[in-house]
């Protein structure tokens, strides 16, 4: 086998990623981390794989050595996908295989340890390519001094589609807000329940476990305007954001946001933070939503104003007619086949 993918977990969206790359390739892909974290939906990861699949972290030490020595001290020629920088085994895999290709999958875009970022600079310096989900993510390489071929994939995975919901340009009363994703402290819930409190016409349900018990803390104004409806599964979100009027995604920190794609491409308006890392990349450039400053009240408010304005959203609408998923998976899909060998 020529083409090797060191990944963390098999999140639902990597996953159909990989089993359309199946359809022309073989692979094998090393699944590294033990589970998810507790705040995710039970189908957030994925075990329907046609691809060739390694989960490394059942193996004893003695089949993981074997398997990792199988791998990179192979001479024949390959081409090896490393999707993180954050464990041992990548670091293995980078610097010991021999007769390879060697591409890089990042999905940050901020570096907050200035120590750590020479330990990047060197793991970098070993990559012949990145593949970046986005411009801020191109960005941060680039601040990291590597100056090889980045690829720009616009996604981080594939999602699943409907057909796009129905625009009916009237003005409504009342506006119906989602939030959908883990019910944590980086996510910043805090600053939308702030936004409901302050208005009369709006509206939010939350899809994600309330494991803080947020819910409870609330008084009766608020409970009737915030609804917590628990965890949804990943393939029901497509026929469910349908019936809201508006997604906000508020994190302090969000590698990409691809509960924003869910959204635009199921033909939903969005807001989002300047610090969810598909900002620039799908609403700004495509027009379908609004960004605000991260934590700032006002600046959401003002988002929110304007998305609701009839003559934006007419235009905003008419943006998101226009969006083809199928072109933008079909791109995505042939970064990684130009790289991989048959």
């Amino acid at each position: 086998m020529n083409n090797f993918f060191f990944a963390p977990i098999p999140s639902f969206y990597r996953n159909n990623l990989y089993n359309e790359l199946n359809k022309k390739f073989e692979f094998s892909v090393i699944y590294i981390n033990k589970k998810q974290d507790k705040f995710r939906s039970n189908d957030f990861l994925d075990n329907n794989s046609k691809y060739k699949r390694i989960n490394y972290f059942k193996l004893g030490l003695l089949k993981k050595i074997f398997l990792i020595n199988k791998i990179i001290f192979n001479t024949k020629k390959k081409t090896i996908f490393i999707c993180g920088w954050n464990k041992i085994e990548y670091w293995i895999a980078l610097f010991f295989s021999v007769n390879s290709t060697k591409v890089f999958i990042c999905d940050s875009f901020e570096n907050n340890n200035k120590i750590f970022s020479l330990f990047k600079k060197f793991f970098l310096s070993m990559v012949d390519c990145v593949i970046v989900p986005g411009i801020l993510h191109k960005n941060f390489i680039e601040s990291l001094n590597f100056k090889k071929k980045i690829l720009v994939t616009k996604s981080v995975g594939i999602i699943n589609t409907l057909k796009k919901k129905k625009f009916i340009q009237k003005i409504k009363k009342n506006i119906k807000i989602i939030y959908i994703g883990r019910v944590s402290d980086e996510k910043n819930l805090g600053l939308l329940f702030d936004l409901i409190k302050s208005s009369n016409n709006l509206s939010l349900t939350i899809y994600g476990r309330d494991e803080n018990k947020l819910e409870s803390s609330f008084n009766n104004k608020i409970k009737d305007k915030i609804k917590f409806k628990g965890s949804i599964l990943n393939k029901k979100i497509k026929f469910e954001i349908k019936k809201y009027d508006l997604l906000i995604l508020p994190s302090k920190f969000e590698p990409w946001g691809l509960v924003i794609e869910e959204a635009i491409y199921n033909g939903i308006p969005v807001i989002s933070s300047n610090k969810v890392g598909c900002n620039r990349d799908l609403i700004e450039n495509l027009k379908v939503g609004y960004v605000f400053k991260n934590n700032s009240l006002q600046s959401l408010k003002r988002c929110v104003s304007k998305i609701t304005n009839p003559k934006n959203l007419k235009v905003i609408n008419k943006n998101l007619s226009t969006l083809d998923y199928n072109s933008l998976k079909n791109k995505h899909i042939n970064i990684y086949e130009n790289i991989m060998l048959k």
